[in-house]
Parts: structure tokens; sequence; C-alpha cells
């Protein structure tokens, strides 16, 4: 199919769904029997979780290491769905009206809510909302009940809510006390008990990331919801984009008019593009992800994001190249606000003591350097920008390839590998190679190289091309071994790429061209 002809019935079909979703809306308000809502979020992947590269310091029972690394067709085919309704519902009108000189008047209220999750104040406060929807308030703010309450019951605390959290506290969490593996910390949950006679009081320069838990324990992951609430010292001005949730600098630095769409490309679409709106509704919520390397899929929630690396890298690329697609900035606007937020919340992460967070481990940690990047590239702000020159962060797709060389006379990789004389100077992969050289194997078939890590990495690789940030991104073996991989792969497989189709079409199409 042309690139003409696919983005012609691309549009089309756009137009004919909204024509459905109108008269599905009418049809709904109709009826006397809405039915029962389907629930599409799954929170796990099959295939993922068959696939846990355990952590170095897990006892075995935590999880176990596959014999291969392959994935058969039912399990691929099992992938995850992020998001059920992201609607933002609201204690008041969150209209804006404007004064007589045409600036936005305060609006207050006592009550927010968003993602299933309802903060109550014991008086109005100045609120509004960031370029994403997520809320902020003018502070101190005093609350006196959030819904989900968090109470502790015969040993059990679920519906926990953090401050600030970071990556320093390691896989210490305030979230719910049935985690597996993340230890539960009381002191860390400021949700506990609170009420009108034992307020929380929320200073100025404070981002309360507030969760909905699972009942049942040891569930993975332990949280569905999550929302951040961010307290100011002043009202944000419209159009800003939300502090990051991690860390206590709550400074204000980037709005919407920061966002320069001359770096994104409007290339044809190709056969497979799929709908804004489902890409759009990939990162609507906040992805909470300060607790590191396997771990951490305890506590991503499944309504929000992914629950495995491998996904995340595999949306990450899908809402790259969506950006660089034919669209119009108004179009695009959306996605790009929630991608550079995803960015912009993965930096403070980093720099918050993540720069082992994402340290090569089996499909876990793939993904999140490039949104910091884009953000960076798309704010022109030098400190993300400046992400690839970090050598301190590790980031698994950077961490896991190398170029084979020659360590002593005759040795190759350390001695590590089975590598030769042949193999010099060839991009490759190692599970851990820059944790763990040991691991490092040359066979194609090595555990985990096929199944959950290069084959969801071309999105955001091809999206990097074709926005000039290979240079930027300073790990020329990565680009090597995506290209090496996508050529030896089928295509068409799920081994060669985890989204199929429009991943790989957009690889096939416009790869030479960059």
């Amino acid at each position: 199919m042309s690139k003409f002809v696919a983005s012609t019935l691309y549009r089309r079909r756009r137009a004919i769904n909204a024509v459905l979703a109108l008269f599905l809306v009418f049809s709904i308000g109709c009826s006397d029997d809405p039915g029962e809502e389907q629930n599409a979020n799954q929170s796990q992947i099959d295939a993922g979780d068959a696939d846990i590269e355990p952590s170095p310091d897990a006892a075995p029972e935590d999880a176990t290491s596959p014999n291969d690394a392959e994935v058969n067709d039912a399990d691929a085919t099992a992938e995850e769905d992020t998001g059920t309704d992201v609607g933002t519902d609201v204690g008041t009108d969150v209209g804006t009206d404007a004064d007589e000189n045409g600036e936005p008047e305060p609006q207050y209220t006592d009550e927010l809510s968003q993602f299933g999750i309802t903060w109550t104040f014991d008086d109005d406060v100045q609120y509004g909302q960031f370029a994403n929807g997520d809320y902020w308030v003018v502070g101190p703010a005093t609350i006196v009940d959030i819904d989900p309450s968090s109470e502790e019951d015969d040993g059990r605390t679920m519906n926990g809510s953090m401050i600030n959290p970071v990556a320093e506290n390691g896989s210490t969490q305030g979230y719910d006390s049935a985690m597996a593996v993340s230890s539960y910390d009381a002191d860390m949950n400021v949700a506990l008990d609170v009420s009108t006679d034992s307020p929380l009081v929320v200073e100025p320069g404070s981002s309360l990331v507030s969760t909905i838990t699972i009942e049942e324990e040891e569930h993975r992951p332990q949280i569905s919801d999550s929302a951040v609430l961010t307290v100011l010292e002043e009202a944000a001005a419209e159009g800003s984009f939300r502090p990051p949730y991690s860390g206590d600098d709550k400074a204000i630095e980037f709005n919407l008019d920061d966002l320069d769409y001359s770096r994104l490309e409007r290339l044809d679409l190709v056969d497979g593009t799929p709908d804004m709106a489902d890409i759009e509704s990939k990162f609507e919520r906040p992805w909470v992800d300060h607790i590191p390397n396997w771990n951490g899929r305890e506590a991503y929630p499944s309504n929000n994001m992914p629950g495995y690396g491998r996904e995340i890298a595999r949306d990450v690329g899908m809402g790259a190249l969506m950006l660089n697609l034919d669209f119009s900035d108004e179009e695009k606007q959306t996605l790009l606000t929630s991608f550079v937020q995803l960015g912009i919340d993965y930096h403070a992460v980093a720099i918050h003591g993540g720069d082992a967070n994402w340290a090569p481990n089996g499909g876990h940690a793939s993904g999140r350097k490039f949104p910091i990047l884009f953000a960076g590239m798309l704010l022109d702000d030098d400190e993300m920008k400046a992400i690839g020159d970090d050598d301190e962060i590790l980031f698994g797709e950077d961490a896991q390839t190398f170029y084979v060389e020659e360590t002593a006379p005759g040795e190759y990789n350390g001695g590590h590998g089975g590598y030769t004389e042949e193999h010099e100077g060839m991009a490759e992969w190692g599970i851990r190679h820059a944790t763990d050289r040991s691991r490092d194997d040359v066979d194609w078939g090595a555990s985990y190289r096929r199944c959950c890590t290069a084959n969801a990495w071309g999105g955001f690789v091809l999206a990097a091309h074709i926005m000039d940030a290979v240079e930027l991104w300073n790990h020329d073996a990565l680009f090597d071994y995506q290209d090496r991989y996508m050529d030896i792969e089928e295509p068409g497989d799920y081994n060669r790429s985890w989204d199929r189709p429009f991943s790989e079409e957009m690889w096939d199409t416009y790869r030479d061209d960059y």
C-alpha cells in the first residue's frame, strides 16, 4: 500500500470513527440498560511474566529466569492495554472565567478528583490544571480525606500516598504493605489515617502521589491507579508543565509556549498507523516509575502505564513515531504534551538517585532514556539534552549494547561470551553487559535477546534517527545493533517487532531515509 493511500485511508477511518462515537454516545444516553462496562486492562502480560530476570539479590522464589528467550505467538499477542477511562472529575467547575482584562479568574474548590482518587480539603483552595491535566493547588493545603482511604486493617495497609518520592529510597515505599518484594514503610505513607481529626498538611513544594491499590496480596502490580496533586506557593501560569513528582524542586520551568514543533517531522502515514486517540490514552496518566529495577513492576499502576520494560519501550516508540507523522500541530498537541511530561518526570527520577534504576536486567530496563532526550529537544533544555553524556546513569538499551573489542592479545570481551577475532567490531547485545560481562553470550538465542529487548526498541531508535538525535544519544552501539537485529530477524514476527504492523512498517518504510 502506498504512503498516500495509507494516509488517506487513515484520515477516512478517523472521520468514520468520530461519527460512530457520536452515535454511540446518543445510543447510550437513550438506553435504560447501559450494561456492564468492560475493563480491558491487564495487570500483567503473560509473556512478560514468564520472562522475569531476577534481581541479583532476589531469592529464587521471587522470580525465575526462562530456559530460553522465545515467546510463543499465543503469549505474544496477549499485549497490555494501559488504561480505561482517563476522564477527570472535579469538585467544582474546572472552567476558567476571565476578568475584565481577559486574565483568568482564580478558581476555588474544597474537593478534587482524578483517576478515581479524591482529595478533600478543610476549606476552599485555589486550584488549576497543568498542561497535561494534572491538578495543582496553592498551599499549604490541609487535606481531611483521601478517598479511597488508607488505614491499617488486620495488619494490611492499602491505598497509600507519598510526597516527593525519589529513587534514593530504593525499593522502600509507602503505597501498600502487601507488596511481595518492595518493603513498606508506614512513615512514608502520608495518607495513613487522614481525617478531620488528623489532617494532612501539605506544604508548597510538594507532589502528593496517591494510589488505589489491589486487595489481593502480593499481586503484581499491587497498584491499579495513581494521581499526582502538586502543591505550589502561587498559581501556575496557563499552559505550564507539571513539575516532576520526584524530588522537592517544584519550580515551574516549562510551558506549552516553549515547545519547538519544528523538531518534529511530518512523514506520510504508513499502513497500520493507529488512531491518535489510542496512543494519547497510553500517556494521559502519570507513569509512576521510581522504584528500581524489576522490583518496580509491583508499583507500576496498571491503569496508568505498562507493566514491563518491553511494553514501556514499545509504547514510547509508538508515541515518538506518531509525533513525527503528518499530523497538524493541533492534532499532535495532546500526545506531545503528555510525552514531554513523561520525559520531565523520568529526568527527575534519574537525577534523584535513579542512576541505577534501569540497570541492564532482562527486559525490565528499556525505554526510559528516549522521553528525557525528546523533552530536552522539544523544550531546548540543555540538561535533559545532555542525558547521553552522563555515564553514571544506566539505561537498559545502552547498558546492554556494545562493540566486541580485543581486550588482550587474542582475547575478546574480556574472555566472556565466546567471541573471537571474527566478531571484533561487531555491534552486540549482552543481558547485563555493563554490570556483568560474564553473562554475555554470542549465541543469537541467548535469553532475553529476542523476546523482550530489541524487538521493542525499533520505534524509539527510528525516531532518534528521524529527529537527528543519534549524536545527542551518544551510544552508537545501540543504533548499529538495532540495524543488525532488524536485518537478521524475520519480517512480520514478534521477535522482530513487538508492535506490529505500525512500528515495523515505519522501520521498513523510513529507516533507509536516515
